[in-house]
C-alpha cells in the first residue's frame, strides 16, 4: 500500500471490516488470539469483541479464515532463497467457540499461519 489510500463505497460495503481485518492480522502478530479479540492493555489492542463468534458472518460457524495476499517489490526479492517469487500470501483461521480439543486448555481459539 501507498502512504495515502483512498476507500470509497455506500455505506456497509466493508470499508471499515477490511481496515479492522487488517488491524486484527497486525495484532496477531503482537499478541496472542486472545489478546487480538478480547484486546491486549498492555500492547494497547482495543478489544474487538466480547466473543470471538462475533468476528464471524451473522456470528455463525466454528471459525473464520482471513487471507492477505500482496506482491513482493523487485528489490525486496534480492537475498530471498527463490528469487522468481513474486508473491507473499498469509492466511489464518480462527476458531469462535470454546473447545476441550485445544492443546492450551482455557484457549478461546487457536490461529495457523505461515509467512
Amino acid at each position: 500500500m501507498r502512504p495515502f489510500q483512498v476507500l470509497l463505497g455506500p455505506n456497509g460495503s466493508g470499508k471499515s471490516t477490511l481496515v479492522d481485518a487488517l488491524a486484527f492480522l497486525c495484532d496477531l502478530q503482537r499478541t496472542s488470539v486472545e489478546g487480538a479479540v478480547y484486546g491486549d492493555h498492555g500492547l494497547n489492542v482495543p478489544m474487538r469483541a466480547p466473543e470471538a463468534n462475533h468476528l464471524a458472518w451473522m456470528r455463525e460457524g466454528d471459525r473464520f479464515e482471513l487471507a492477505v495476499e500482496a506482491c513482493i517489490p523487485e528489490e525486496l526479492r534480492t537475498g530471498l532463497p527463490d528469487e522468481s517469487l513474486n508473491t507473499c500470501r498469509y492466511e489464518v483461521a480462527v476458531a469462535t467457540q470454546r473447545a476441550a480439543a485445544f492443546d492450551q486448555g482455557d484457549s478461546l481459539c487457536q490461529a495457523h499461519g505461515a509467512r
